[in-house]
């Protein structure tokens, strides 16, 4: 955990039709109280930070002259909402004994997140998981989809259902560098947390519809399924082993099941009351890691419980930013 000291916080200031409303949503709620958690219990600083609609930028071009001194009141009575929004959150932190700041531009809010990541080195972001409302605004849809594909550090997307005070913590391996990356980070969070740790690996037969269809018979479809799980287990703890997980975490909560890796993921959340499911969120592509992994991008939406997406090292975000520094507010 001490890798995430320096946390950025995303907050979605508006609701429903409001750009800035005076009370947060639920999962805007939820990502604070998250982050401040997270940071009190790590000692970490916190940076608070809001997109407001593109549509504060709109310049004197686009509206009627006559137009302009109304629009730029409105403007600026929206932008001291803002202000006025963010430094109570830095005051509610600050109360908490966690270090924080807050800041707010225009923009569109994965890219003023990405941006803010890749300028400044923030190693964790912490985001709200939203649902579309009047505005179109969307975290976990779109916007959840491109943080996670293109944000270079890990995001921790918080349902709105969360549990603040992490319990649980599962992690889901494919034995790939990510996942590897995926389950170093869970043993540091599950240890420095005092969580639970669970560890699932779901074994597939990826030749078995093939040896269906051709008529393979039945006992060495047993002895396929057998080899295969068999290689599969020697991995699963040589990984318990290498990452010093073999007497940190029961047999109990060791989970080495047949099936699809999605299905495996949501049923062991659900069963197990998981509090925080960590996973490789990117799949190596050979480009700068544009490729979600099939599991992450099938299991993420469907999860009730929040989630922190670990990307590759090298990882690389595809987009490229001028430097632009954002000044505090509080």
């Amino acid at each position: 955990m001490q890798r995430f000291q320096n946390i950025l916080v995303g907050v979605d200031l508006s609701d429903a039709d409001r750009i800035v409303s005076p009370e947060l949503s639920i999962s805007s709620k939820a990502a604070v109280d998250q982050a401040i958690w997270l940071a009190k219990q790590t000692g970490a600083k916190l940076t608070f930070y809001a997109a407001l609609l593109p549509c504060l930028e709109v310049g004197p071009d686009f509206i009627d002259v006559q137009m302009q001194p109304h629009l730029t009141e409105v403007i600026q009575s929206l932008r001291a909402d803002a202000d006025n929004a963010l430094k109570g959150l830095v005051e509610v932190a600050r109360a908490a004994g966690v270090e924080a700041t807050a800041r707010h531009a225009c923009g569109t809010s994965w890219i003023e997140l990405c941006r803010l990541v890749v300028n400044e080195g923030f190693d964790l972001l912490v985001v709200g998981s939203h649902k579309r409302h009047l505005l179109g605004r969307v975290m976990l849809g779109s916007t959840g989809d491109k943080l996670l594909r293109k944000c270079p550090c890990p995001v921790w997307v918080v349902s709105p259902h969360h549990c603040v005070d992490v319990r649980s913590v599962l992690v889901a391996t494919d034995f790939t560098e990510a996942s590897d990356l995926a389950v170093e980070v869970a043993k540091s969070v599950a240890e420095r947390l005092g969580a639970q740790l669970h560890v699932l690996h779901a074994v597939e037969y990826p030749h078995m519809l093939t040896y269906k269809a051709i008529n393979i018979p039945a006992e060495y479809l047993t002895d396929y399924r057998f080899q295969v799980y068999r290689e599969a287990k020697r991995e699963f703890d040589d990984m318990l082993a290498r990452y010093g997980l073999t007497e940190l975490v029961s047999e109990d909560n060791r989970h080495l099941v047949s099936g699809h890796a999605s299905n495996a993921i949501l049923d062991l959340a659900d069963s197990k009351n998981i509090d925080l499911v960590v996973m490789g969120s990117v799949a190596r592509s050979g480009l700068m890691g544009l490729l979600m992994g099939n599991t992450a991008e099938s299991v993420l939406p469907k999860l009730k419980c929040s989630v922190l997406a670990i990307k590759p090292s090298g990882f690389v975000c595809p987009l490229k930013f001028a430097e632009h520094v954002v000044p505090a507010i509080a």
